[in-house]
């Protein structure tokens, strides 16, 4: 199982090595239509990333590497979180449909 720091230095030196190779990085190849379409498509990298965070949580606490207090709190505060980033998704799709853009 990694550590968090190892998973940190492995997707470090991934970036590394791709950015040494003169390909564009993810966020230069992807071309966005308007400011909706970016804020929109960093949103659901949000909730994506909290998705797997929760996931991480979770197989922490089974595997009793995490308490439950420290447990909760973690769960609670990234819900949270989540909760107002799907909130705001949720209206850029409204004001995009509203647009005609969608």
């Amino acid at each position: 199982m990694l550590t968090c720091a190892c998973a940190v230095t492995q997707i470090l030196a991934w970036k590394s090595a791709r950015e040494g190779s003169g390909d564009k990085s993810v966020e230069e190849s992807i071309g966005y239509s308007d400011a909706l379409s970016k804020q929109l498509f960093e949103c659901t990298a949000q909730d994506k990333a909290i998705e797997d965070a929760l996931y991480q949580l979770d197989k922490a606490l089974g595997n009793e590497a995490i308490d439950c207090k420290r447990y909760m709190t973690l769960v609670r505060k990234y819900s949270k979180q989540q909760f107002f980033i799907k909130e705001l998704a949720n209206r850029i799709i409204q004001q995009r449909r509203h647009l005609g853009v969608l």
